[in-house]
């Protein structure tokens, strides 16, 4: 076999690799979180905070927990990982290491607010929800036994040594004794709530997969550098 068929097979190989080869794992798959053992969650109009404090300054302390399996460069994220979670104000805008876990960087994008829920948790039946305040993300729901349920959706984007994945899901936790129509009161009031029964989070974190037209690019390049090569060893006519 000459030089020349060898080159082009070659050619040929590398691109049929680069289009069966997946890419450089981006993250991707479930994270589960839940609050750290004893902690708590606090709630105003504009801000959110966890306790235990994390190992970062300004932020609290989450546990990754079960159907959590995320894999990336770092390799597997799993069950029973410890991180931190940002302590939150309003006004900030895309925030950075808002979630951090074994090396991956959940940077926050911002809150999907609910749809068609209204403002007046005066009179909620059972199983009804509302948000405190017009373009509120936090919906709250009337669990009955002056309970109320809590959750919120958030989004974002997260990072790695390799490179970046959308993630988004919902946050939720729950406040005995307290229905939403004093949640909403003591918020609008300036105050804030707590509760320390559970805070935890679900998420799906989506892979960053070069385009189709990326890897043709790659495997058309690679081609195109054996133009020039059979010129030169091709003998001349």
């Amino acid at each position: 076999m000459n030089i020349f068929r060898r080159t082009t097979l070659s050619a040929v190989g590398i691109s049929f690799l680069l289009l069966i080869t997946p890419a450089f794992a981006n993250p991707t798959g479930s994270l589960n979180v839940a609050i750290c053992s004893g902690g708590s969650y606090t709630l105003t109009a504009t801000a959110m905070s966890w306790l235990p404090a994390g190992t970062l300054p300004g932020t609290g302390c989450m546990n990754t927990s079960p159907g959590t399996n995320v894999t990336s460069s770092m390799g597997t994220l799993g069950v029973g990982v410890t991180g931190n979670i940002l302590n939150w104000t309003a006004g900030g805008g895309i925030t950075d290491r808002f979630m951090t876990f074994a090396g991956l960087d959940f940077v926050w994008d911002g809150f999907t607010v609910p749809n068609n829920v209204g403002t007046n948790c005066a009179s909620l039946a059972v199983g009804q929800s509302c948000i405190f305040v017009a373009g509120a993300p936090w919906l709250m729901t009337n669990i009955g036994s002056g309970n109320t349920a809590l959750s919120f959706v958030a989004f974002g984007t997260v990072a790695d040594a390799a490179g970046t994945s959308p993630w988004s899901g919902q946050f939720a936790t729950q406040f005995d004794g307290l229905t939403p129509a004093q949640i909403q009161t003591t918020l609008l009031g300036g105050g804030p709530v707590t509760t320390n029964i559970f805070f935890t989070g679900q998420f799906t974190v989506g892979s960053a997969a070069p385009e189709p037209s990326s890897l043709l690019l790659l495997g058309t390049g690679a081609l195109g550098l054996f133009g020039p090569i059979r010129r030169k060893l091709l003998p001349r006519k």
